[in-house]
């Protein structure tokens, strides 16, 4: 018995959302995967103990610039360039480790 034109389209439409329901699990598995090493990547990076040690060693060397350039022991003449200076070098500190966060993203992510 042949089917009606509004039966048939009932009937294609139906298939056809079962099609896209089916690639969108299919899209929404891949993406899973995709962030699921994702995840594993950016936990390999964090846990990474080499940043750490070199975010830890650029501290340390601030610190001791800062104690170096602190009013005890900066001579009267160079007190009005300290401020100016410890800013410089933690700007340049923080571009550093942002430049640095960029790359790790950026390895991650593609």
């Amino acid at each position: 018995m042949p089917l009606v034109d509004s039966e048939s389209n009932v009937l294609t439409s139906s298939i056809s959302r079962c099609y896209s329901i089916d690639n969108l699990m299919s899209e929404s598995g891949s993406i899973y995967l995709q962030l699921r090493d994702m995840g594993s990547k950016l936990e390999l990076h964090v846990g990474s103990s080499s940043i750490l040690d070199e975010l830890k060693q650029e501290v340390k060397a601030l610190l001791d610039i800062k104690l170096l350039l602190s009013k005890d022991v900066v001579p009267g003449d160079l007190e009005d360039e300290t401020p100016s200076f410890i800013d410089f070098t933690a700007r340049g500190v923080r571009e550093r480790i942002i430049l640095r966060n960029n790359v790790i993203i950026n390895n991650i992510f593609y």
